[in-house]
């Protein structure tokens, strides 16, 4: 997986790099007229994704660049880009704040007209009541009244979110395409739903409560296409943890990716992100075969792998080590690159996360040392899996469990680092707005009616 990380992230840059080159070859108002930043541009009630794209960075010479207003402007790539209006632009869920205790806090982005700089309004809510009901506002995080130091501090904060806002809202491609599900620029996965301004997207969040964006304009542009919506597109905030560990029907598995012992150099879960992450996963974005619980019980009957408590009550040693290594390796081939959804036209061999280990030949020739692949096959009324020892497992789709959509985040501290939105809190975290988040990883769960063996 490290292998294909480093591939990607040099062939987004590449990317980023032939997408801009036309762009700082002309001038940038030029260019931006016929793409799809300019509507951002001709538009009043727009300010708050503009100032988030004209907020510059630095390179490693020094130089400063507004990089996302190169991005959408750059006329070699195709875009969707959607963008919440700021009348419309209601509070964002922070995913640090998701994971803190109650109360949690949501953000109301505002653009300030005589100071032209954008603040937020401090708004909380529990996260364990449905559909959330924000309070009035509480505060205000802004630069105003501020020394230069300390706006510095929570400018950061706000492009911060604002960016990891506005990589939520881009897809490289065209939404129109006859697909319902996409990966936007920021790893989230949404799902888009009719065409023009009869469109609706939601993010793993929207669909979880039944909140979806409805499109209000459509400007085509030379470099894709942009769509105004009536409120911000809220990706996932549950994690892969807590999807597996709240629903019954994945019990089994979960039970068994929770058991790998600490002491494993391979263990599945780590405290970070809302509440725990998977450790293999890193900025980019996979899929989740869960096998029913009947399934994995038939595993562990014939033998392809032993429950942990027979495995705990083995003598610590060599034996017992083997067997974990062998639960842990079976586990990580349910783990896929990339993610693929039931409904969609799908016949790929993809990476799994389990590295073979010898000579043996296999299904879809794995080298030594490379990992195991899987085969997926699906179209609009079924999807199957096949393995490298050609056995094949189908989703399951009479309980509706698939295209689950979890992210699993990286933040700069753990939650409980800081201080509540609203101030409370551990009286010696910090505040609320030198938080920072690190990346991401978004997953599409289904459940399967067979365990997957790659041997």
């Amino acid at each position: 997986m490290k292998k294909i990380l480093l591939l990607l992230v040099s062939c987004f840059l590449f990317s980023s790099i032939i997408c801009s080159a036309q762009v700082r070859s002309k001038s940038v108002e030029t260019d931006s007229i016929t793409t799809v930043y300019f509507p951002l541009l001709a538009n009043n009630n727009t300010r708050i994704f503009n100032w988030a794209i004209n907020q510059v960075q630095k390179s490693v010479d020094g130089t400063t660049f507004a990089f996302y207003k190169l991005y959408l402007n750059s006329l070699n790539c195709k875009y969707s880009f959607f963008v919440p209006t700021d009348n419309f632009f209601s509070t964002y869920i922070d995913p640090i704040a998701y994971g803190q205790d109650a109360p949690q806090g949501g953000l109301q982005f505002r653009y300030n007209a005589t100071t032209n700089k954008v603040y937020a309004i401090v708004r909380t809510f529990n996260k364990n009541v449905n559909p959330p009901v924000f309070s009035d506002s509480i505060g205000v995080i802004t630069t105003e009244g501020l020394t230069t130091g300390q706006a510095s501090v929570v400018e950061a904060f706000l492009q911060d979110r604002l960016w990891k806002i506005l990589d939520s809202h881009l897809v490289e491609g065209d939404v129109e395409s006859g697909n319902s599900y996409f990966v936007t620029k920021g790893n989230d996965l949404i799902k888009v739903n009719g065409t023009g301004t009869s469109m609706t997207v939601a993010g793993g969040y929207d669909l979880n409560e039944n909140t979806p964006s409805k499109v209000t304009a459509v400007f085509r542009q030379t470099n894709g296409s942009t769509y105004f919506i009536d409120k911000p597109i809220q990706p996932a905030l549950k994690s892969v943890y807590k999807v597996l560990s709240e629903t019954q029907a994945f019990s089994s598995f979960y039970n068994l990716l929770n058991g790998v012992p600490d002491t494993c150099v391979y263990k599945i879960f780590s405290p970070q992100g809302v509440d725990f992450k998977i450790n293999s996963f890193y900025t980019y974005q996979y899929t989740i075969y869960v096998p029913t619980n009947e399934a994995l019980q038939a595993a562990i009957d014939q033998g392809l792998i032993k429950s942990w408590e027979t495995i705990y009550a083995l003598p610590s040693g060599p034996q017992q080590a083997s067997e974990i290594n062998k639960i842990v390796r079976f586990l990580r081939y349910h783990f896929q690159d990339e993610a693929v959804f039931f409904g969609q036209q799908t016949d790929g061999i993809f990476n799994s996360a389990t590295i073979k280990n010898d000579n043996a030949s296999t299904h879809f020739q794995s080298g030594k040392n490379h990992f195991y692949k899987i085969g997926v096959n699906g179209n609009e009324t079924s999807m199957t899996i096949t393995t490298e020892n050609n056995q094949t497992a189908h989703v399951v789709v009479a309980n509706g469990l698939y295209n689950i959509i979890a992210k699993d985040f990286i933040f700069s501290k753990v939650p409980s680092y800081y201080k509540n939105m609203d101030g409370s809190g551990p009286s010696t975290g910090a505040a609320f707005i030198t938080s920072s988040i690190t990346t991401s990883s978004s997953v599409v769960i289904h459940q399967i009616d067979k365990a997957l063996t790659f041997q």
